[in-house]
């Protein structure tokens, strides 16, 4: 089986004042994290739209689109061109979890929250051909997560390349969050520190074999950077080489 994820570029990549700084800063994290989840004989190939062109000239098997709000209708419309050739798509994102009504038009199945669960799940559910229209994540855990496909990166492409999501989701029930949490079926979205270990997984992934390695920690709350930081350093120290904190 082959299988493509794209990043659709945001509208104002294109504009005369585009910003390589910020839409070449870290690769898509989130797409080969899924791809991980493949079998050893799949094809996979991830395409970042803002930092390479995007052919769509071929036919694999499944094509995963990641949208945002600012990407959406040029995530459309990419799906809806591979749909006309007959090629499975599949739409994941907080825009599809946001508006599932609408991105369900555009695409064979639809990601609502996390995937993590969920993902895995429809491969199997492919490869017996049957395949659900909705996919939901019935539980949130980082426990026996993959190492995340960082062969599919083109590393050359991006200022920092050895990014970590360190955090996910938001420790805050406001409006919005609960207007996600209806569209997944949770009671509210939890803001997680991830597990060290999947920290260690993922650390021996990056890198080391430039004398001054950057690792870039991201993390989704302000007010835990500075703590959730140290503790990812202190398990980066055992790291052989360097580490430039950014």
């Amino acid at each position: 089986m082959k299988m493509k994820f794209i990043l659709p570029a945001l509208t104002e990549a294109e504009s005369p004042l585009w910003r390589p700084i910020k839409y070449s800063l870290f690769p898509p994290l989130g797409l080969a994290t899924l791809a991980a989840y493949l079998d050893s004989s799949d094809e996979a190939e991830i395409v970042d739209q803002h930092v390479e062109e995007l052919s769509l000239d071929d036919y694999p098997d499944i094509v995963a689109i990641e949208v945002y709000i600012t990407n959406a209708k040029r995530a459309y419309k990419i799906a809806d061109h591979y749909r006309r050739k007959s090629i499975f798509v599949i739409l994941g994102g907080l825009h599809v979890t946001s508006l599932p009504d609408e991105a369900s038009k555009h695409a064979d199945a639809i990601f609502l929250g996390p995937a993590e669960e969920s993902f895995p799940r429809f491969l199997k559910d492919y490869r017996r051909r049957a395949p659900q229209e909705r996919c939901f994540s019935s539980q949130r855990s980082l426990t026996g997560i993959p190492p995340i496909r960082r062969d599919l990166i083109k590393r050359g492409l991006y200022l920092v390349p050895n990014s970590i999501v360190v955090t996910r989701g938001c420790p805050h029930h406001c409006d919005a969050t609960k207007t996600l949490s209806s569209k997944t079926g949770e009671s509210h979205f939890t803001h997680r520190a991830w597990m060290m270990l999947s920290v260690r997984l993922d650390a021996y992934q990056v890198d080391t074999s430039i004398f001054l390695m950057t690792i870039s920690l991201a993390t989704s709350t302000l007010p835990l950077t500075f703590s959730v930081k140290c503790r990812a350093w202190d398990v980066f120290s055992k790291v052989p080489q360097p580490l430039t904190p950014f």
